[in-house]
């Protein structure tokens, strides 16, 4: 995955221009996720359910980033894989035992979109967007 944090708020960006150490900013942090809940997190992602209609979404996706005349270097098998199990645990994360296609949405553009090369102006993200926005959840394409 591909995350962008953006900015800082300006209170931060000033203690960082201050020169306050990291490590000290980060000792002063509270935990919010232990090692072991992160594992017992992580075990659990693959249990999520994901229906075969679902299941098809995804592979229609998939399929729309590997056209020709769409994209010059498509979503990999690999690239397929992080999408559904990105989706598991975003499902995860909302309190859901199976995934639904807003959460197969909501992690497509960071999965997909730095793998992504086009053929057109758009790329990655940018592309993944598009690609997204014309794949139907019921099937087909729109729009």
């Amino acid at each position: 995955m591909r995350l962008s944090l953006g900015y800082p708020e300006a209170a931060a960006e000033r203690e960082l221009l201050k020169g306050r150490n990291g490590r000290v900013l980060l000792a002063s942090m509270q935990q919010v996720l232990n090692e072991s809940r992160l594992k017992a997190l992580q075990t659990l992602v693959p249990q999520v359910k994901m229906t075969d209609t679902l299941l098809d979404y995804v592979q229609r996706l998939i399929a729309s980033t590997r056209q020709p005349d769409i994209c010059q270097l498509g979503l990999s098998p690999r690239g397929a894989l992080a999408l559904v199990k990105s989706a598991q645990a975003w499902a995860l994360l909302q309190a859901r035992g199976h995934v639904l296609p807003e959460d197969v949405q909501a992690v497509f553009v960071a999965v997909a979109g730095h793998r992504l090369v086009g053929r057109q102006e758009a790329q990655g993200e940018q592309l993944a967007r598009q690609i997204l926005s014309k794949v139907d959840v019921v099937g087909g394409k729109h729009g």
